[in-house]
């Protein structure tokens, strides 16, 4: 028996002795073109930012890996807004030492308006100031965000300079068109271009139109999950590490596309693990508020997390019946006094009459 990995084929390996019990089934992984995942150990990197509403959280993995793939010497974002797709290429870059004092160092642009727009909604204030508190500490020494519009960027880029270009800014087709073939000359001989929500089909988004106009052109790759990713291989020397990774991709039913979407499931999980228990601390406080006002002890500490989740709902249960009894009890008060109301007008009349 042999078995291949990465491309390479091992020694046959003796069968061991006849044992009693199951027989044991090896399974033998088809080799994926030279593209071994675990030569790449950034994948299952944690990432320092997740935020608690972007659809990019389940590329982070991804980003991670291609950052690692083409070792770019400058990356340039299109639409940012709380910065989760571009501090991954920024922890990534970081964690490979890419950053340098010289020419050959790699650096990283984002460029955004943070004023919102048609599919992301208007801006929330403080967005900005809170990537700005993130970014600056960690990633400042390289890389640089740049508050306005697209176009105003580009004469800041010379021709045949980006390795690596993220396009997620309006989803409608003539925006994301244009600002495609407004940064094309921008592009290095080895350049990839990523863009978000590629398998979006609702109105206003329309960068599946686009992207399948450009894979008639252009080597590609897409994945389906959080919203979909697509790359695209613009450059005609691209490195080739990415090109068995593009290879290892676009085979059918290989378990390159599954181990992404698993990995970038399980950032979704722990991030919605994290909403879900700062909601149960926040009803937890209020449980504990209304025990106190209603001269109640407080829950005991140390319960399992199942007991103490049980106990907060029984609280919230109990608060929200007496809410609904000072309700009927306040209703009730009223509609006496309604009923009261004629009659002190009655006994008005009656005094003045009798004065």
């Amino acid at each position: 028996m042999s078995f291949e990995v990465a491309g390479e084929t091992s020694a046959a390996v003796p069968a061991a002795a006849p044992q009693a019990g199951p027989a044991f089934v090896p399974v033998v992984a088809p080799p994926e073109a030279g593209f071994n995942p675990l030569d790449h150990p950034l994948l299952f990197l944690e990432p320092r930012l997740v935020s608690d509403t972007s659809a990019w959280v389940g590329h982070i993995p991804l980003a991670f890996l291609l950052i690692d793939l083409l070792r770019p010497r400058r990356v340039v974002e299109l639409g940012t807004q709380r910065g989760d797709s571009y501090c991954a290429f920024c922890q990534a870059i970081d964690a490979l030492g890419l950053p340098g004092p010289d020419a050959a160092g790699c650096t990283a642009t984002a460029i955004d308006t943070w004023a919102g727009d048609p599919q992301s909604g208007a801006a929330q204030p403080g967005v900005l100031a809170e990537l700005r508190a993130h970014h600056d500490r960690l990633y400042g020494r390289f890389s640089t965000l740049l508050q306005m519009p697209f176009d105003a960027a580009l004469d800041g880029f010379a021709d045949h300079s980006i390795d690596l270009l993220h396009i997620d800014g309006r989803h409608d087709y003539a925006s994301v068109r244009h600002d495609f073939y407004a940064w094309r000359p921008k592009l290095s001989d080895a350049a990839v271009v990523l863009f978000h929500d590629t398998h979006l089909r609702r109105a206003g988004f329309d960068v599946h139109r686009l992207w399948d106009e450009l894979c008639a052109s252009y080597p590609h790759v897409a994945f389906g999950h959080s919203a979909g990713l697509g790359i695209l291989a613009v450059g005609e020397r691209v490195p080739a590490p990415f090109e068995r990774f593009l290879a290892a991709a676009r085979a059918r039913g290989t378990l390159v596309e599954m181990l992404l979407a698993r990995l970038g499931q399980r950032l979704e999980l722990l991030r919605s693990q994290r909403i879900l228990c700062s909601a149960v601390r926040e009803q937890a406080a209020a449980a504990g508020a209304w025990r106190l006002a209603t001269g109640q002890a407080p829950r005991p500490t140390g319960a399992s997390p199942q007991a103490a989740a049980t106990g907060v709902a029984d609280d919230l249960v109990a608060a929200a019946l007496d809410a609904a009894n000072v309700r009927m009890s306040l209703r009730r008060t009223r509609e006496k006094l309604a009923r009261a109301h004629p009659l002190r007008r009655w006994l008005r009349r009656l005094l003045s009459l009798a004065t």
